[in-house]
Formats: structure tokens, sequence, C-alpha cells
């Protein structure tokens, strides 16, 4: 095996040759995104991780929630467990690779887990304008696929309730490629009166991001 030092300088060049297009003194200098604010910043509350953010929000009793994105359903299992929702809909292109219908056999047949299988996107418009006091969205984290989970999202959530982000990075380091979640989220929050209510770390950086409304009634 190659010394750690070693494997980092090949991994380097590697990347760089990989980046040439981007390359500039020896620095990868990536488009710059929108960035935000001080005024939406002004309410931020930081959170040591998403699931404390979860913890923090104090939903109401009986809310509805939608999560884009349920891979093996264990943030689903959080979400569920700690905010006791009326109904958890839980919406992902591919439900069945993880057994997700048994893994909530229970919450399904009592009628507070629903299942979508399909694109986020047209999912989430299916339901009323306000329906849900939350969305969790850890779907398609391409810059189009996140506008889209946004653009039918907003409308969907509550006076009072929050859009939250997963993965709002730039760039995936474990992946090697862009995200598009930041530049998403912040353009949103800069063309509209959104603002950001939390903010939660993650041992590689990839954090969360919960939104809302500046002014908010009811």
């Amino acid at each position: 095996m190659l010394p750690s030092g070693m494997r980092e300088r090949i991994g380097r060049r590697l990347w760089l040759s990989v980046m040439s297009g981007s390359v500039r003194q020896e620095s990868v200098l990536l488009p710059w995104p929108p960035t935000l604010e001080q005024r939406h910043l002004e309410n931020c509350r930081v959170a040591a991780s998403r699931e404390i953010l979860i913890a923090k929000l104090h939903l109401p009793q009986g809310c509805r929630i939608a999560e884009v994105g349920v891979f093996k359903g264990d943030f689903s299992r959080h979400l569920f467990d700690t905010c006791q929702p009326a109904e958890l809909h839980l919406i992902d292109l591919d439900l069945r690779s993880h057994r997700i219908a048994e893994r909530f056999q229970p919450e399904i047949a009592a009628g507070r887990i629903i299942l979508h299988e399909g694109d986020s996107s047209a999912v989430v418009r299916q339901f009323s304008e306000g329906y849900f006091d939350a969305i969790y969205v850890d779907g398609d984290h391409s810059y189009d696929g996140v506008r889209r989970d946004i653009d039918a999202a907003a409308a969907r959530i509550a006076e009072r309730g929050v859009l939250i982000f997963n993965d709002y990075t730039y760039w995936s380091p474990c992946e090697c490629m862009r995200y598009g979640v930041m530049q998403a989220v912040n353009e949103f929050c800069l063309n509209t009166n959104w603002e950001v209510a939390y903010f939660a770390l993650d041992g590689y950086m990839y954090c969360d991001i919960a939104i809302h409304r500046k002014d908010r009634s009811g």
C-alpha cells in the first residue's frame, strides 16, 4: 500500500487533471454561486445535526410532513418518531428496493405514513396549497432538480411552515461532483420573502438548511 502522503499527491494530480478546464494556478476555480445576504440570516439558529434541527422546529401537533428522497427510511423513522405527525408522506422514485412498505407497515396501516412513488415535484403538486407544515427535500441534487422541488413545494407549505434541504453544499467531496442545492436555495431566498430559520452542521459538511417565510402570520 502506498504511504498516505503519496496517495494524497496522486489523488490531487488526478483531481486537477479531471478538472483541467477549471484549473488556475494549481487551484480549481468553479463558478461562483449566488450568496445569501445578511437579511436572510438575522433570525438563523445553528444546530449540531439535522436530528437536532428537526426537534427544535417544534412542529404543531397533528402536523403533516413530506419527505422527498427516502433511501432506506432511516431519517423517515426519525421524522416520524420525533414529530409524531398525523401524516408523513414518503416520496421517492423507488420505494421497493429498501422494502419501505414492509418497514413501516404498522404506520401505513394506520394511515399515518403514505407512500408515493414517482417524480417528487409532480407528486407534491398533487396537494393543495398550504397542505404541509414541513417538507424535507433530499431528492435530485442537481440545480434543475432542486429548482423543480422548490417550485412545487413552496406553495404547498403552510403560512408558518418550513422547507428543509439536505446536502446544502456546492460540491460533494464523496462523489466529486457539483450539487445544485446551495445555488437553488439561495436564489429562491434572494427572489422571495423567505429567510433561514436553522442551519444544521454535518461531519462531512453535507449540511441542512431550514427556511421559512420572513413575515409569517397565523
